[in-house]
């Protein structure tokens, strides 16, 4: 059975000493069919020479790098502009500062919804705060969050968001919202 592509969006803005940790990331994950596209909001650091120089690397895994310059908007906008070149069936929004600690952590997302009721439409990780420069694990977010959750969609988009567990259950919707 073919893979889903699975498009990695990132918004960046000067994150040069930070943005190659998610590039790694990304590119060590066990699932086969990625595409990544990063959107630079104007960077005036080395961030395009670092994300362009993983172009090759992207694509001798066989996965697809897309780096995309635009005059500094902001993040909505980066984003947006993003939204319009991803071609995944599924879709990840990592920060720029963000990355992957399981190499499979792609695979068990994808698993979760391929393998779910129809009402399920997203699912998500919990996220690990880590020092920035020696990623020493300071606290984990979303340890107390409820593992099932109506009104998740709604607390998403109005910007009341908690993390769950990445091996825990998964957060049940009362509707089918799979594009």
């Amino acid at each position: 059975m073919e893979k889903k592509l699975v498009s990695v969006l990132t918004p960046c803005y000067n994150t040069g000493r930070y943005i190659h940790r998610l590039l790694d990331s990304v590119l060590s994950q066990s699932y086969p069919c990625i595409e990544m596209v990063v959107v630079d909001d104007g960077s005036t650091d080395d961030s395009a020479s670092i994300i362009k120089s993983y172009i090759p690397r992207f694509a001798k895994k066989g996965y697809e790098l897309k780096y995309v310059y635009q005059e500094n908007s902001g993040q909505s906008v980066a984003i947006q502009n993003g939204l319009h070149i991803a071609r995944g069936e599924y879709l990840v929004w990592p920060d720029s500062d963000d990355y992957y600690a399981s190499d499979k952590a792609i695979e068990i997302l994808v698993d979760r919804l391929e393998h779910s009721s129809p009402e399920i439409a997203m699912v998500r990780a919990m996220l690990r705060v880590v020092g920035e420069e020696t990623l020493y694990e300071i606290r984990i977010q979303g340890e107390d969050a409820p593992e099932e959750d109506d009104t998740l969609f709604c607390k998403c988009l109005l910007g009341d968001f908690y993390f769950t567990r990445l091996y825990g259950p998964y957060v049940r919707f009362k509707g089918n919202y799979r594009t």
